[in-house]
């Protein structure tokens, strides 16, 4: 058997996707190509959850019904896409896989090159305008003028956003979206999400093209600088709601964040990623959290997982619970109240009694 660590270096992962016939998309992050698997060999789902990294073949699956903390590798991803018993199963397939790659004509690497021109739509109308007023579609949706100046929204009409590919400048169409800007703890624009507020685009967000991923921020963590409390949400729109009611409450010394998906990204080679985030509000006062995402079990195993990790780094961590079927924005403010109050201080007990009551 020839060495395994070897085997696995060397084995290209789009390679191995196009000899297996598995179907996959690329697209582009800060850290590299990325290859993105139609269905997940683990929990069965066919809607596009499984982003793999081209070079290193790390990656995991979104979809709600995947299993916590079954991300994958070049291994992992393998053992399960041959349904693999055993390790020797999956090594006589990468080693059969490898030898017949011989035979594979080698592909021309082209690196594609990616630069933002803008740092947000062109043109854009901020909100609330001078004569204070907002979207209507904001008001459907239970935000204040206060929110939006809070938050810095915009709302692009028929704005489109500049970028470079491979040399040549291109534009990516926001019309007909609110523009949510995500900065980092300084307060500095780092990227933003456009909302579509027609109904009719096939993509409810969008996301600019050359800028890094949303979900290396902590959404707000630049306002909860010197706060002892957060509460943490996934959206932008549940933050708004979370937040509207500790105005409403006075709770000056909580702020709501956001860590767009029910997850934390814990590594980055620059610091930015939300573990460091709120590292740097424990050094600034930070005492508790209390996560807020929905109901879903797959939301409360990995509520559980986070809270554990941040209790790890000297954090007291709370779980509030929802009703069923609600995230925040969709919650009233009693609702929302009511949950916090109750929140559940994380404890090994509670996340044992809470993943068997799951089961």
């Amino acid at each position: 058997m020839a060495n395994l660590k070897q085997l696995l270096d060397d084995l290209d992962m789009r390679d191995y996707l196009d000899v297996q016939g598995i179907t996959y998309k690329t697209s582009r992050s800060r850290k590299g190509t990325q290859l993105i698997v139609k269905d997940c060999p683990v929990c069965g789902s066919e809607s596009w959850k499984v982003y793999l990294n081209e070079g290193t073949g790390l990656g995991c699956c979104f979809a709600g019904d995947h299993p916590p903390g079954e991300n994958f590798n070049k291994w992992s991803f393998i053992k399960a896409n041959i349904g693999a018993g055993s390790g020797k199963q999956v090594v006589d397939h990468i080693e059969q896989h490898m030898d017949a790659a011989g035979f594979v004509i080698e592909r021309e690497r082209v690196e594609t090159s990616y630069k933002a021109l803008d740092s947000l739509p062109k043109p854009a109308l901020k909100l609330p305008t001078a004569n204070g007023e907002i979207l209507q579609y904001l008001l459907d949706r239970g935000i204040t003028e206060r929110t939006c100046k809070y938050f810095h929204l915009q709302y692009s009409a028929e704005g489109s956003f500049e970028f470079m590919l491979n040399g040549d400048k291109r534009y990516q169409d926001f019309s007909g979206r609110v523009i949510i800007p995500v900065l980092d703890l300084m307060g500095s624009l780092k990227t933003f999400q456009g909302r579509d507020i027609t109904g009719t685009a096939e993509d409810k967000y969008r996301f600019a093209t050359g800028m890094p991923a949303s979900g290396a921020y902590l959404y707000n963590g630049h306002n909860a600088l010197g706060k002892k409390h957060l509460i943490v949400c996934e959206g932008a729109f549940d933050v708004w709601s979370v937040q509207q009611f500790l105005w409403e409450r006075g709770m000056d010394d909580v702020e709501a964040v956001g860590t767009f998906g029910k997850h934390l990204s814990q590594v980055s080679d620059d610091g930015d990623d939300q573990l460091s985030a709120f590292l740097i509000l424990k050094d600034a006062g930070l005492e508790s959290v209390t996560f807020m995402w929905d109901s879903e079990p797959a939301a409360i195993r990995d509520a559980l997982k986070f809270c554990d990790l941040l209790q790890q780094h000297g954090l007291s961590t709370r779980i509030a619970m929802l009703p069923e079927g609600l995230d925040p924005n969709d919650a009233t403010p009693g609702e929302i109240g009511k949950a916090v109050a109750s929140a559940k201080p994380f404890s090994k007990a509670l996340k044992m009694k809470m993943r068997l009551k799951m089961l």
